[in-house]
């Protein structure tokens, strides 16, 4: 008998195959907020998309950062090219050459670590995003079958009450019927002017009726 796969198994082999889609940023897709606005998010979807975010927010700020790097890097340099062509170069101008060249070094080091940062987010980002689509998967499956579920009790009650509404029917236009024949031979057997005078009779029952209901409300 065939072992059936436990769930991180299962999460691996979706993993496979999405290798090679191309998988939108969920957090920044309109279409996942619409199936995930906050009051249905759980607290795994949350944390998820926090940490996505996160790497996001990560990405611009290293990006930033590199650019500050490089504009700084930049300007020291300059300084230098014009320290060089110096036609007096004395000992202060020596030190702020050696300052310069100091500067240039840490700035160096540090954009070789925010390459380097640089290099790992986007993996970071693309496996948590990916993670974030499978539990958000996971959550759209089970409010499908709840929903379909909650489908079939609303067809039984619509089905229950279509019937309902043809018996209703059916008593109602039975009735008419009723009231039309009754109506016609008491007015073949009494004549219109007995049934005009049993007609306002009637009509004054009902109004008074409708009045005594009206006191009786106030």
């Amino acid at each position: 008998m065939r072992r059936k796969k436990t769930k991180n198994e299962l999460v691996i082999d979706f993993s496979k195959q999405l290798e090679g889609k191309q998988i939108p940023i969920l957090t920044l897709d309109e279409k996942w907020h619409t199936l995930f606005p906050e009051h249905l998010k759980d607290n795994h979807i949350r944390g998820l998309e926090k940490e996505v975010n996160n790497l996001l927010k990560e990405q611009g700020k290293v990006n930033n950062e590199l650019k500050e790097l490089e504009k700084l890097k930049k300007t020291l340099m300059d300084k230098i090219l014009i320290n060089m062509n110096q036609a007096q170069y004395d000992d202060f101008t020596a030190k702020k050459q050696d300052k310069s060249q100091k500067m240039i070094l840490e700035i160096n080091q540090k954009m070789q670590q925010a390459e380097d940062h640089m290099e790992e987010l986007p993996t970071q980002l693309k496996e948590t995003n990916q993670e974030l689509l499978v539990e958000s998967m996971n959550v759209c499956y089970k409010r499908l079958e709840e929903n379909k579920e909650e489908i079939q009790r609303l067809d039984a009650w619509i089905n229950q009450v279509r019937e309902e509404l043809k018996e209703k029917i059916l008593m109602k236009q039975e009735k008419e019927i009723q009231n039309t024949d009754i109506y016609s031979y008491m007015h073949h057997m009494l004549g219109r002017e007995i049934m005009e005078i049993f007609d306002i009779r009637e009509s004054s029952k009902l109004e008074e009726t409708e009045e005594n209901e009206e006191k009786r409300k106030e």
